[in-house]
């Protein structure tokens, strides 16, 4: 791991490995704001940083105070399973994934990511604690994450090839997972 600020300035990603023989960067950027361009403007800047390394890499975005928690809270107060809270943040995750797919066009994501080292998936987390049924007993307060993929096209999808062409195969075909990941939304059509 390496410190973002101190050992290098800022210029590496939070983590540089190797897996299986291949180097990786993997970035993690907190963001501050709601709004999809202020989002979209810490991924670009973030993409940027992974290709100072010259090596692939992951994004990852933080989504630190971004969720309504509020809006998490079920009517009655208790959720029946910690899966269904794991639920319901994810689909406040999506809405915020869907927003970007619709403020943010094609060609600003393609602009993005064209040569880039970064990988054209951006993973958005996010976590929580809410209070959930655990067996019939009494509810307790359990901490939930969400990670939610948004595929993104880094050339026109035709083009791709290994990785990047499964990747945005399974989340524009709706298969249940990339890896492991499950694939939350259906790619917009492509727009000029």
């Amino acid at each position: 791991m390496d410190d973002p600020d101190a050992s290098s300035g800022g210029t590496n990603p939070d983590v540089l490995l190797t897996a299986d023989g291949h180097d990786w960067a993997i970035a993690v950027k907190t963001v501050h704001g709601v709004p999809s361009q202020t989002i979209f403007e810490n991924v670009t800047g973030t993409a940027r940083q992974i290709e100072r390394v010259g090596r692939d890499g992951l994004i990852f975005v933080k989504l630190k105070n971004r969720i309504d928690c509020t809006a998490l809270i079920p009517s009655d107060a208790v959720y029946g399973s910690p899966s269904h809270a794991v639920r319901a943040l994810s689909g406040s995750v999506d809405q915020i994934i869907q927003k970007l797919r619709t403020e943010i066009v094609d060609a600003g994501w393609l602009e993005a990511f064209s040569g880039q080292k970064a990988r054209p998936i951006v993973t958005f987390m996010s976590q929580t604690v809410v209070s959930a049924m655990i067996r019939v007993q009494n509810p307790m307060f359990v901490p939930i994450k969400a990670f939610r993929p948004l595929p993104v096209p880094p050339c026109p999808p035709n083009e791709m090839e290994g990785i990047d062409a499964e990747a945005w195969a399974c989340c524009a075909n709706r298969t249940t997972s990339f890896n492991g990941i499950p694939c939350p939304l259906r790619p917009p059509k492509h727009r000029e």
